[in-house]
């Protein structure tokens, strides 16, 4: 059995996890549970640094959205159900099943931008 300080260093891992992948502060609040004043202390030194966009509860985006944009998310849905299928946690499976979309779909129009000199570096944050 697991004690509370597991628990809770178990949820700061996942935290972090969540912080490298790009993830808002709310949404590691509710994959994780912390405070949402304690991921930001934690995470995000520079209040200028912390990832904003859209709700995690958000469906209207997927409606409007172009094909690469669905074929995309069926892709990071179908690793998550796959995952979850296996019987993995559903926060832990989330940041895997991200982590295996960043794999597959790094596509050009996800590319950070980049000046010119630099080389060519690809990722999607979530």
């Amino acid at each position: 059995m697991s004690t509370r300080a597991d628990r809770q260093l178990c949820a700061i891992r996942l935290a972090q996890d969540c912080a490298q992948l790009g993830a808002r502060v709310r949404t590691i609040h509710h994959l994780t549970g912390l405070n949402p004043r304690d991921v930001q202390r934690l995470f995000f030194n520079d209040p200028q640094a912390i990832p904003r966009g859209r709700p995690p509860n958000s469906l209207e985006w997927y409606h409007g959205a172009n094909l690469i944009a669905r074929a995309e998310s069926s892709i990071f849905m179908s690793m998550y159900r796959r995952l979850r299928n296996t019987g993995f946690g559903a926060a832990e499976t989330l940041v895997s099943a991200y982590r295996g979309y960043q794999a597959v779909c790094q596509c050009p129009h996800r590319c950070w931008r980049r000046p010119k000199t630099e080389p060519l570096m690809r990722g999607v944050p979530i």
